[in-house]
């Protein structure tokens, strides 16, 4: 059986081309300095599309010369027995 997975992460580039992915900090906003993997994940593109211009909105006023945009992973896990053939989910009636 095959599941797919859609989430979302920022990532900002700095003046210097640098490429680091945004984690939530204990408040209302994000730090620098995360991994593809402990980056904040979004599960609705609209959420990490208003989070992408907030970010590059604050980024002007305070004129940190950073842009921030948003990247789309989709996961996909196939469950499998023991021998490598597909794992077949029974359904219940």
């Amino acid at each position: 059986m095959e599941m797919n997975i859609k989430q979302y992460f920022l990532v900002e580039r700095d003046s210097n081309s640098q490429e680091s992915c945004l984690i939530k900090n204990y408040g209302n906003g994000f730090n620098r300095g995360g991994t593809p993997q402990s980056a904040h994940k979004f599960s609705s593109e609209e959420d990490a599309k208003t989070s992408c211009t907030v970010q590059n909105t604050l980024a002007t006023i305070f004129g940190n010369n950073t842009f921030t945009y948003y990247v789309e992973e989709t996961i996909t896990r196939v469950k499998k027995q023991d021998n490598g053939t597909e794992l077949a989910e029974e359904t219940q009636a």
